[in-house]
């Protein structure tokens, strides 16, 4: 494990590495170069881990990471889901703030980038999110995150299922961890009104007035 972060450390100083052009956002030389050393599926999946690995801890050099992962990745990304999962399921509780926050963003450029199966990850974790101690931070960085992407998400755009799983994420949690949502306060009355005109979020309106008890 040593060994493979240090091989991958050394890709990640080349592909920030001052000497390109400023202006150009991802060079195509780096993208070269990381097709190159990745000539077969065992050594993609061990450059995307290493590459999981420094987005989630370099948060200045985040972007510039993700944009090699997605290079890598091609259009499957299996490796890096599959640590995602692991990082949520098992790791959660250990991670610095700063991590957990740079996790959120994975998610937020991943679903801009309609990463296959990221819909998926957002609503196989139900246990875990109901594990989660009272006032967890994630909570609530999920609702407001996903509430600002759910009104980006046009209905009906080729992002729908993803759309979709925000939506239900977002809906679990109000509906199942009320008390922290509610910590969100004058927010989350912004989210839930901005939001109304959706059938799943107009339930929760219709909950709250008349059967608040559904609530837990």
């Amino acid at each position: 494990l040593l060994f493979c972060f240090g091989v991958h450390r050394e890709l990640s100083i080349y592909c920030i590495s001052p000497s390109l052009p400023r202006e150009v956002a991802f060079h195509q030389e780096t993208a070269d170069f990381l097709i190159s050393i990745t000539p077969d599926k065992d050594r993609r999946d061990q450059v995307a881990n290493g590459l999981l690995f420094y987005l989630l801890t370099d948060g200045v050099n985040f972007n510039k990471y993700f944009r090699c992962l997605s290079v890598i990745a091609n259009d499957q990304w299996y490796a890096a889901l599959c640590n995602v999962n692991m990082i949520l399921i098992e790791l959660w509780p250990k991670l610095h703030e700063s991590c957990r926050e740079l996790m959120l963003q994975f998610f937020r450029e991943a679903v801009k980038l309609n990463v296959p199966k990221i819909a998926s990850i957002l609503n196989e974790h139900e246990q875990w999110v109901m594990g989660l101690k009272p006032g967890t931070f994630m909570l609530l960085n999920v609702i407001t995150t996903f509430g600002h992407l759910i009104i980006d998400i046009p209905a009906g755009s080729p992002f729908e299922n993803v759309r979709m799983a925000m939506i239900q994420s977002v809906v679990f949690i109000i509906r199942n961890r009320f008390t922290d949502a509610c910590m969100l306060g004058r927010d989350l009355l912004l989210i839930l009104m901005r939001l109304a005109k959706i059938p799943q979020i107009n339930a929760i309106w219709v909950d709250l007035v008349t059967n608040p008890s559904k609530f837990g």
